[in-house]
């Protein structure tokens, strides 16, 4: 019996120490790919963060609509329709909400009717300043009988243009009872519901434009004399890491009213297709390259940052591929700062004099043959 258990205890033991092998973090190759040809590599050294980073600050923002619209009446009266919801797009001059306007309709008929006499009045004192005008002229009649029938037609003209301006005024009033889009744009707010009571100046529906957004990021006052007009930046989704172009478009002169914090508006590059699938509400960073820098200072930093297409993400981990002396692949930890414009600071597990992979050919792993280009 004891020589059965040990002949079955062999293969166990066998069997769970090459499992352990296998599963240990330095096993990350298996046997068929440690036959496969080597992998091309291109190495780079890492740059001093003086010369890439220190001449570059970030920002956080909010992209927001280049154009927002609070729409309201300009008379009073009930919301009688509401024709858009939250989410809807609109074109420039649809009709949005629709405010009872009975009482504009009944006195423009009033109008209409005043207009009516006031015509059929002119045109008679017109037919009797005509006759006696020619009576006048053929002596028929007194120059001070002329002047009562002129003074007449006077009062008729008069009569029928205040009317003709009482109906135009009235006219714009209906028309203000109709609150429409002021642009191709996107409802984002629906205040207005039915039978509410609408007065001058309450907000009813809020348009915005989607065809531009623009980047509010607050900069501070050490950073703002870094910053010029018409400046290109690197805008980069928070949630997403989209990256693309941006131009900085306007700089608030003054920060009276956001404690020392500068309002700077910076346009996404339209021409990138990513830019249209960004909404407004998401949050970016700006990475931002000073334009007047200290490069005593600069020079005087010794930290050093890589591209971020060159790090390896391995749960919780961040690592770097590097070429050992035997030509190998080797898989180095590595701690991570802060991010510069494409470029991530490494704190430690890398030096300014040693190479790591750049780009690679194929599937690198750790312990792959390489050959660097």
């Amino acid at each position: 019996m004891l020589h059965s258990n040990d002949n079955f205890a062999i293969p166990v033991a066998l069997a769970s120490f090459l499992l352990a092998v296998s599963c240990t973090p330095n096993a990350e190759r298996s046997p068929a790919e440690q036959e496969l040809s080597p992998v091309e590599v291109r190495l780079e050294k890492p740059t001093a963060l003086g010369e890439a980073g220190v001449n570059y600050f970030s920002v956080s923002g909010k992209l927001e609509s280049d154009r927002t619209a609070n729409m309201s009446s300009r008379v009073m009266g009930n919301v009688a329709r509401v024709f858009v919801r939250e989410g809807n797009k609109v074109k420039q001059g649809d009709l949005l909400v629709q405010i009872h306007s009975d009482d504009l309709t009944a006195q423009r008929d009033r109008l209409d009717a005043s207009m009516a006499e006031a015509r059929a009045a002119q045109a008679n004192a017109k037919l009797f300043h005509d006759r006696f005008q020619a009576l006048l002229v053929q002596g028929s009649a007194s120059p001070s009988e002329y002047d009562q029938v002129k003074l007449q037609l006077d009062l008729a003209n008069a009569r029928l243009d205040q009317v003709q301006h009482s109906r135009r005024e009235l006219t714009v009033m209906i028309a203000e009872s109709q609150v429409r889009s002021p642009f191709d744009g996107a409802v984002t707010r629906v205040y207005a519901e039915v039978g509410n009571l609408a007065t001058p100046g309450m907000p009813l529906v809020v348009v915005e434009s989607t065809d531009e957004l623009v980047l509010r990021v607050e900069v501070p006052e050490s950073e703002i004399s870094n910053i010029d007009r018409k400046q290109s930046v690197l805008i980069q989704l928070q949630h997403s890491k989209d990256t693309v172009r941006g131009t900085v478009d306007q700089i608030n002169p003054s920060s009276g009213l956001s404690g020392s914090q500068y309002d700077v508006e910076i346009l996404p590059d339209r021409k990138a297709p990513i830019v249209h699938t960004w909404k407004a509400g998401m949050f970016a960073n700006a990475q931002i390259r000073k334009v007047r820098c200290d490069t005593s200072l600069a020079s005087s930093l010794e930290r050093i940052v890589v591209p971020r297409s060159a790090l390896v993400e391995r749960g919780q981990l961040t690592g770097i591929y590097t070429v050992s002396d035997a030509g190998r692949a080797v898989l180095r930890w590595v701690r991570t700062g802060k991010e510069y414009a494409g470029q991530v600071e490494v704190l430690s597990g890398l030096n300014v004099s040693e190479s790591f992979v750049k780009e690679a050919d194929s599937r690198l792993f750790n312990g792959a043959a390489v050959t660097v280009k």
